[in-house]
């Protein structure tokens, strides 16, 4: 599996925002987390609805830390 290195937390396990799927947890900078509810695909980007109503686009293959 690949990894990213994280503020805070240093290096963590990560997958493609092309391979994100409801139910997986990402990880942000300094630890905190947020739970994946909906995962939209477009031609190049990735858009990712949070727990708690919020939305983030990413491009498909940017990496994505999980847990």
């Amino acid at each position: 599996m690949q990894t990213i290195h994280l503020q805070n937390i240093g290096k963590t396990a990560a997958k493609p925002a092309a391979e994100l799927k409801a139910g997986d947890v990402i990880v942000w900078n300094f630890g905190s987390t947020s739970v994946v509810e909906a995962v939209a695909t477009g031609a190049k980007t990735v858009t990712v609805s949070l727990a708690g109503g919020y939305a983030r686009r990413f491009n498909a293959s940017r990496l994505v830390a999980v847990q």
